[in-house]
């Protein structure tokens, strides 16, 4: 006889990471017309079932046997919590709205951003590992010492609710970094403009992460050219190892967004390429620049410079293109220190914004 009693069991996002089943001994079957004959058998799982995140559980009987029947009844699921012992309710970002615990619990510390907690009595300030956080304000009392964000003050990316800093250190989820299920990567949503997690194989999602993948063929030439300005349109300037900043940028587009890469560029009577920022502008169209709101993967653009915005942090951002003179190694990052690797955020806003590259600042264009 072949019937079961059945489980599966899945995350949140449907995928299986359980599953199990218990054979109806032989004796609880019967043919045809025997039922009464039969003493009733109560079958279950020896062990119970553990799932180890949220999620969902299927459970159900099955009868594969060609010519005995089993009749089931009473199916009964039941479930079994913890004991709750601590409950703490938190505003976004960390003050405390109610707290509940039983008199005996004594050692329960893991608390607001999954953190180890000691709270300073007199100031009501949260012990990080690296810093002490005021809850009232949102923000840290000590400068962040891998200056993630434009401010070294700023708490979660101004986005507690999306964003956790378990350390005081580096924020989790990074740009790029997929869920458990590998099936949602975090990054920048290019229609809302906020960090958030999108479906990899959503058609949509795609489009969100047009940007990171432009980014991500740019990262793939780090160290690999080197600068040189002013030379002929010779129709080989994608071929060899000399790279300007428009150069650059087309190369990355010709391999990342094709289609895009054949509207920036055009050709002279003579064949020739002209890849030049004042073809790349006047094929974007001055209109299309805005002058803030960066996002990543999108082109940024002076007079006579353009590179690619790396990485944006709030209206923050680096860039990524070829610049510092002739036999400079290309691709180079402009808004991080070279020595220690740490960021110095760029800002539209800046009064500065305008020297950074060359005949002034135009804007930013995403490619579309």
């Amino acid at each position: 006889m072949f019937a079961y009693l059945n489980y599966i069991v899945f995350d949140e996002n449907y995928i299986l990471k359980d599953a199990g089943a218990m054979r109806v001994p032989d004796n609880a079957g019967f043919d045809p017309g025997m039922e009464i004959a039969v003493t009733p058998k109560q079958i279950a799982f020896t062990n119970p079932i553990r799932p180890q995140q949220k999620g969902y559980i299927y459970i159900w009987v099955s009868n594969e046997s060609e010519n005995t029947k089993v009749w089931f009844d009473d199916l009964k699921v039941t479930h079994r919590s913890r004991r709750v012992t601590q409950a703490t309710d938190y505003y976004a970002y960390g003050s405390v709205l109610r707290e509940q615990k039983t008199p005996e619990e004594l050692t329960y510390r893991y608390k607001y951003q999954g953190q180890y907690a000691e709270k300073d009595e007199e100031t009501g300030w949260n012990h990080f590992e690296l810093r002490e956080y005021d809850a009232v304000v949102g923000r840290w009392h000590i400068p962040d010492p891998y200056r993630e964000f434009w401010s070294p003050y700023v708490a979660f990316g101004n986005n507690p609710v999306n964003i956790v800093d378990p350390r005081g250190g580096i924020t989790d989820p990074k740009p790029g970094d997929l869920n458990q299920a590998g099936t949602q990567q975090w990054g920048l949503n290019g229609i809302s403009g906020e960090y958030g997690w999108s479906d990899i194989l959503d058609a949509v999602s795609i489009n969100f992460n047009a940007g990171a993948n432009r980014i991500s063929t740019a990262m793939k030439y780090l160290g690999k050219y080197t600068y040189n300005l002013g030379r002929e349109n010779d129709g080989q300037f994608l071929e060899d190892k000399f790279l300007d900043c428009s150069e650059f940028v087309l190369r990355v587009l010709k391999e990342s967004d094709p289609d895009i890469y054949k509207k920036l560029v055009t050709t002279d009577k003579n064949g020739y390429f002209n890849q030049n920022t004042a073809t790349m502008q006047t094929q974007i169209g001055i209109t299309n620049f805005r002058k803030t709101n960066p996002k990543v993967g999108d082109l940024i653009m002076w007079g006579g410079h353009v590179e690619l915005i790396l990485k944006v942090n709030g209206g923050s951002f680096t860039t990524i293109g070829a610049g510092g003179g002739t036999g400079a190694v290309v691709p180079r990052i402009m808004g991080m220190d070279r020595k220690t690797g740490k960021y110095n955020w760029l800002n539209t806003s800046h009064k500065d914004i305008g020297t950074l590259g060359i005949g002034g600042y135009l804007g930013i264009w995403t490619p579309k």
